[in-house]
């Protein structure tokens, strides 16, 4: 009788084959496993806290309130707030609304100032003069326009002018009639020869300056100090086809 014969079983283990594939070392490939949480982090993965939202803890309650307040105010008259309105207004609402506390508790930082817009939802805007906005109608002023191209292309037989009885002479046509001018026996009009024109102002340039607004807003407006001269603008003649071609 043969003795049994014992063979030996090769276990894999996961990090065996990223050691030999790509031939990273066992004490390197546990380092890693040891850091995880922290790789992650760095590289953005679920345990990253970039997209995580940023508390503001808010130490003067009153105070930020009022200068809230005074930004709004401000910002409703069209005048400008830089950072140094924001230094200025925010030390003087402190010391009146806690007189009691020393003076120098009180520190405009980066910190807190970057805090505070993000709190409020205010950023740094360029000042524009001008709204980009639909018109509340716009629908309706389409369908006009699609009715109106829908209408004149609509095929019509070419009918001649009435002759007289005594007249023996075949009809005239004038030359500048709307077939002719189409090119089409039919009487239709081409979409190519169907246009709309409109005209808006353009002004020559954007007021000069940037302000503190409220975040997400159309308008950042801030009224101007310049002479009427500074104000000029051009119009700009828009010509639309029905074919959508230039």
């Amino acid at each position: 009788m043969r003795p049994p014969i014992w063979g030996l079983r090769c276990v894999v283990l996961p990090w065996m084959k990223h050691q030999f594939f790509f031939k990273i070392p066992k004490s390197t490939i546990d380092r890693w496993r040891g850091t995880a949480g922290e790789i992650l982090e760095q590289v953005g993965g679920e345990c990253s806290h970039r997209d995580a939202p940023v508390t503001f803890l808010c130490l003067w309650p009153e105070m930020e309130k009022q200068l809230f307040d005074w930004f709004v105010a401000r910002r409703s008259q069209g005048r400008q707030v830089q950072d140094g309105w924001f230094r200025r207004n925010a030390k003087e609402l402190w010391r009146t609304s806690y007189p009691e506390l020393p003076e120098g508790l009180f520190v405009f930082s980066q910190g807190w100032f970057h805090g505070f817009l993000s709190c409020h939802r205010v950023v740094l805007r360029f000042v524009t003069n001008t709204a980009q906005s639909l018109p509340a109608n716009y629908k309706d002023q389409i369908l006009i326009w699609l009715r109106f191209n829908r209408r004149n292309q609509i095929l019509t037989p070419l009918v001649p002018p009435a002759v007289s009885v005594i007249s023996t002479s075949p009809p005239i046509v004038n030359p500048l009639t709307l077939h002719y001018i189409c090119n089409d026996d039919q009487g239709g009009i081409p979409e190519h020869r169907i246009c709309n024109v409109d005209e808006t102002p353009l002004p020559w340039e954007y007021l000069i300056g940037r302000t503190y607004d409220i975040q997400d807003a159309k308008t950042v407006w801030s009224k101007s100090a310049e002479s009427g001269s500074e104000k000029r603008q051009c119009t700009l003649f828009l010509y639309i086809f029905a074919d959508g071609l230039p």
